[in-house]
């Protein structure tokens, strides 16, 4: 019984830390880092599985995936969603580094105060996107650099 409840407790906490990135699933933590990096070795094409997730081309990119891993369905699913997240996060910081090294540093400063909502504010004008994505790409930043 306590067992349970500690578990659930622990897996609402766990849930938390990894619902930053828009396409992160339950099933992500079914797929470990090491088995990911597994998958990953194997794939001949890696160019043209970034292409197709550029193009959000995304069940052409599982299935790239699967047929150049051999993982399955669910495990194709979970990497190619790891990785779009990946690379969302990237753009993001590209965004925020192309006018002055100073935008990336003012947003990480107002996370480490745990100051989300100015965070937000200086990712919104160092870039001029609108509040809902500036909101996502401050989430999503603040778990890359362990934050948030």
């Amino acid at each position: 019984m306590w067992i349970d409840i500690v578990a659930s407790i622990l897996e609402v906490v766990i849930e938390g830390g990894a619902a930053i990135l828009s396409h992160t699933t339950k099933d992500t933590k079914k797929l470990s880092l090491a088995r990911k990096a597994e998958l990953d070795i194997r794939l001949k094409h890696p160019e043209e599985l970034q292409h197709l997730l550029r193009e959000r081309q995304t069940i052409q990119a599982i299935k790239l995936y699967r047929d150049e891993t051999k993982a399955t369905l669910k495990e194709a699913k979970i990497a190619v969603e790891m990785m779009q997240d990946e690379m969302l996060v990237a753009q993001h910081e590209a965004r925020l580094s192309k006018g002055s090294p100073a935008n990336l540093e003012e947003v990480q400063h107002f996370l480490q105060m745990g100051n989300k909502i100015q965070a937000i504010k200086a990712y919104r004008k160092s870039t001029g996107v609108g509040l809902r994505e500036a909101k996502e790409a401050v989430e999503m930043l603040a778990v890359k650099w362990s934050l948030g």
